[in-house]
């Protein structure tokens, strides 16, 4: 590894933002990727407790330029977590364990739908699985809706690790279903328009058709109709999270925000053919290229970038790659020998403008054991 550079530089400036106006960057986007076991979600629980964001008075630059006079301030976690994960080493019970360097640990909040009755165990390396005792009550922030999980984000919740699971029942607001319908509108209107001159009758055109009959996938011989209905209807869990990001970005001030999505594959899978094809898009085109200016930043994982869509795979600013992990030509300029000769506990970052270097990573101490939800909708 001595012919690469360190790319510790690169590893905190990713994992440090400041205002996305005036010179500043603003929020960051980074994307994960290794297979299992290589320490993915190790890395990942790294970056959410050191993330930290520049007083807006200053930028990046200048903080590392003078990091001993400009105050950095710890930047507001939402944790999309999985079925089994490790989020349990925020808990106040375990951080200072499992982050001993840190001298300022994040505080923790945990938000699930109010009428949904998951339950949270520990899954030991012996024995049997046994309840998450240091998940106290004091911790868990209920909610009814998009609209008060941001409240509670917003009065409680900054400058912490917030985990955030979406409702297990879950029907699109009116609100995000006509933004869904405008998209699908566009997508045909693009579709049945090469040359893109028709996003200005987009509306007109929706409002004829009531009945949404959709539009064709692909070229040539229609092969596909993608219809989103006009009344509520009722979408897997993941899709909240959809919503909740156009919310945040639209309702929140100039705080700094990290969003951490663990395994995002379900959420930005690629070849999509139902309503979800159109949140990409909006996620893509609307909602990704707000979040810098919005001091919003979004890192996501995945065990193969391969899954991803490519309309957001090629927005990411910063890539990690660890070992095992498969290199996307058309995003990455190392070669795959380069990462096939990591090892363990080595990491190539690479960002589009800083250039590459290896960073270390290790891991946690005293990592606790993995987290079981039960009562989510698979």
């Amino acid at each position: 590894m001595t012919a690469i550079r360190d790319g510790t530089p690169i590893y905190l400036s990713s994992t440090t933002t400041d205002r996305g106006v005036g010179g500043g960057k603003g929020g960051s986007a980074g994307a994960v990727t290794a297979a299992y076991g290589a320490g993915k979600s190790t890395i990942f629980q790294q970056m959410a407790m050191i993330s930290r964001w520049v007083d807006n008075r200053y930028t990046k630059s200048e903080y590392f330029a003078d990091p001993y006079n400009i105050p950095l301030y710890l930047t507001t976690v939402l944790w999309f977590p999985g079925e089994h994960d490790h989020w349990n080493a925020f808990l106040p019970a375990n951080v200072h364990r499992c982050f001993p360097n840190e001298v300022t640990p994040k505080g923790f909040l945990l938000h699930h739908h109010e009428d949904d009755p998951l339950t949270f165990w520990e899954i030991p390396n012996e024995g049997r699985q046994r309840r998450l005792e240091t998940l106290t009550p004091d911790l868990v922030r209920p909610f009814a809706g998009v609209g008060d999980l941001f409240t509670h984000v917003e009065r409680e919740g900054l400058g912490k690790i917030n985990v955030i699971f979406p409702p297990q029942n879950y029907i699109l607001s009116q609100r995000f279903l006509k933004k869904v319908k405008a998209m699908a509108a566009l997508n045909r209107a693009r579709r049945e328009d090469k040359g893109g001159k028709a996003r200005a009758r987009v509306t007109a055109q929706y409002d004829a058709d009531p009945e949404m009959a959709g539009y064709h996938r692909g070229r040539g011989r229609p092969r596909e109709r993608i219809v989103v209905p006009l009344e509520e209807i009722e979408v897997e869990p993941h899709v909240f999270y959809h919503e909740l990001i156009d919310h945040f970005l639209r309702e929140k001030g100039s705080e700094h925000m990290a969003i951490f999505y663990d395994d995002v594959s379900h959420f930005l899978q690629a070849y999509q053919t139902d309503i979800n094809f159109h949140l990409i898009s909006i996620f893509a085109g609307q909602s990704f290229p707000a979040m810098r200016k919005s001091n919003t930043s979004f890192f996501a994982a995945s065990h193969d970038f391969g899954l991803l869509d490519w309309k957001v795979l090629l927005r990411f600013r910063t890539f990690f790659w660890l070992p095992t992990s498969r290199v996307i030509r058309k995003v990455s300029k190392v070669w795959q020998s380069v990462i096939d000769t990591l090892p363990m506990g080595r990491a190539i970052i690479e960002d589009r403008e800083l250039g590459f270097g290896w960073i270390p990573y290790s891991r946690i101490p005293h990592q606790p054991p993995v987290v079981l939800t039960k009562g989510l909708s698979l």
